[in-house]
């Protein structure tokens, strides 16, 4: 095994009460807006925090509040897609 590579002996920074928000909104914007669980896995690298995964979700971006409805009616219309390509395979099959 490689130092470092165990996570319950890997030196992390430790995040403070007042330094959680800029640290979350900083690597938000420097990610290009992941989603929670990318973000997560990103802090959990480098820092601790006892409640890092509810501070992640409770952040919420202006801009990705916004672009979501545009995401799922996006999935939706792929969902369509496949599942129609599906179905016209089956029934060519028969």
């Amino acid at each position: 095994m490689v130092p470092g590579d165990n996570r319950d002996t890997q030196w992390k920074f430790a995040l403070m009460d007042f330094m959680i928000w800029p640290t979350i909104h900083w690597f938000h914007t420097m990610l290009g807006h992941p989603g929670s669980h990318r973000m997560h896995a990103t802090l959990q690298a480098q820092y601790h925090h006892p409640h890092l995964w509810i501070h992640i979700e409770r952040f919420a971006c202006e801009e990705c509040q916004q672009a979501k409805p545009y995401l799922v009616l996006a999935m939706v219309h792929s969902l369509i897609g496949i599942l129609l390509v599906l179905l016209g395979r089956k029934f060519q099959l028969i």
